[in-house]
Order: structure tokens, then sequence, then C-alpha cells
């Protein structure tokens, strides 16, 4: 019964992490789109796209 508890907290905090990560990459992703549309430039920390 407490490893299940237990289980379940590991796997909550997991999903949490992960939803944290993904606001993180879609703020980033949102400020690299805005800044190469603005400017026609990636700015500094935003990966150029391969040619």
């Amino acid at each position: 019964m407490f490893a299940e508890l237990v289980a379940r907290l590991v796997e909550a905090v997991g999903a949490v992490e992960r939803g944290n990560q993904r606001a993180v990459g879609v703020a980033a992703e949102r400020r690299c789109t805005a800044a190469i549309l603005s400017t026609g430039k990636p700015p500094a920390g935003c990966a150029s796209a391969a040619q």
C-alpha cells in the first residue's frame, strides 16, 4: 500500500516536471519566433535553422 502511494507520488512529480519543461520550451519557442519575425535573425540563445 505504501509502496503504491510512493510510486504514484513519483509519477505525479514526474508529470509536473515534464509539464514545466514543456512550458519553458514553448515560451522560448515563442520568444525566438517573435524575434525572428521582427528582425529576420534568431537572437542569442535561439537555434538557427540548418541550411
